[in-house]
């Protein structure tokens, strides 16, 4: 009956409890989070689903991340389950309108009948013999038989003393992490025109640029002139775009240097400080083409950063760049993946890494699993 939760959850942690308030815990209303309480809920479970921010869908709906990572073969899209119920709620695209992302999540929630708290922050946890008994959050102690860590930075694991590396820090290099990015959201500007624009330079000047239905990416030569505020800080790649509902774009091109991923007080300071990066980036947009850019607004930046990394979890089984690129899927992955692997610069100068797989690439369930 929990063959779907045990493919699906990050990290689970079990207790054997006589009585417990709830029988599944799920700390982080992640997609991943959502994904776990849902599938619990509908195995009959009660499920408690805690977020400590503001809303449901994490990196998707508040950081803004609006186009999926979609895996497909010959017979079309290899993601199914929850998945595919939740991009069929969404339109059936890659890119993907934010609001309405989260609009499908919380109406996920509400047919599996999850109960959801939002800003709850962790108080505490209690372990016991290696096991997770007990988290405590401002309305008090709650108790399960199991408990699953759904945050991106691995929060509930990291409490309850799983041991992590941060960062590159298992190369022998140093702590740095892959550059982080501010989505901000661009109101007044043609689609139609970027949208040929983008096709011929990627067809005709051969670039590796394109756009279909909501999604767009390029305009590399037109961003490698600019000149951040402090370039140890920021820089700006090319475009990666996310056209919404209400016809403005989201854009995904800035980097930002040095974020402490699993320091919440730190991201937010970065995000308002890379806000105002933002407002220059627009500038410098409009000023370079003014046929494409000339009258667009900054209309908001995201909720939350787009943290691509942190923590590492020292697992049961290390997911290796060759072999998951190369040797063909593992033999339990649970998510697949389908674009090239990008390992995004750690300071300013550094190239990005790229490389295209043979095939859809997936996870070993081992990965998610702590070694102690």
């Amino acid at each position: 009956m929990l063959t779907a939760l045990r493919i699906f959850f990050p990290f689970i942690l079990s207790l054997g409890l006589a009585y417990a308030q709830y029988d599944l815990v799920v700390y982080g209303a992640t997609p991943q989070g959502v994904t776990a309480a849902v599938a619990a809920a509908q195995e009959g479970l009660r499920v408690l689903l805690l977020e400590p921010g503001r809303g449901v869908g994490g990196v998707l709906t508040q950081g803004w991340l609006a186009t999926l990572d979609l895996a497909k073969d010959r017979e079309g899209l290899l993601q199914g389950g929850l998945f595919r119920d939740f991009y069929r709620r969404i339109g059936q695209e890659a890119s993907f309108d934010a609001k309405r992302a989260e609009e499908a999540l919380w109406a996920m929630l509400r047919e599996a009948g999850v109960e959801v708290r939002l800003q709850v922050p962790l108080d505490r946890v209690e372990v016991e013999a290696s096991r997770l008994t007990l988290v405590a959050i401002p309305e008090g102690p709650v108790q399960a038989p199991y408990f699953v860590d759904a945050t991106d930075t691995a929060e509930l694991a990291f409490r309850a003393g799983a041991s992590f590396t941060q960062g590159r820090e298992d190369t022998g290099l140093d702590q740095r992490s892959m550059a982080a990015t501010l989505v901000f959201r661009l109101e007044g500007v043609p689609w139609g025109a970027v949208f040929l624009a983008l096709n011929y330079e990627g067809q005709v000047q051969r670039t590796g640029a394109g756009a279909w239905g909501r999604s767009g990416w390029g305009f590399a030569g037109l961003v490698r002139g600019y000149l951040p505020s402090d370039p140890s800080r920021y820089a700006l790649r090319g475009l990666n775009l996310a056209r919404q509902d209400d016809g403005s774009l989201l854009v995904n091109a800035l980097l930002l240097f040095g974020v402490e991923g699993a320091d919440p007080l730190s991201l937010e300071r970065m995000r308002l400080e890379a806000a105002l990066e933002a407002e220059r980036v627009v500038a410098y947009l409009r000023e370079k083409d003014p046929l494409l850019f000339g009258t667009a607004r900054l209309a908001g930046v995201a909720p939350s950063l787009y943290v691509r990394e942190s923590r590492h979890l020292k697992a049961l089984t290390a997911l290796r760049l060759m072999r998951s690129s190369w040797a063909g899927p593992f033999p339990t992955p649970w998510p697949w993946g389908g674009t090239p692997w990008t390992a995004r610069p750690t300071f300013r100068g550094k190239p990005l890494t790229f490389w295209v797989p043979r095939h859809p690439t997936g996870c070993p369930s081992g990965a998610w699993c702590p070694r102690s």
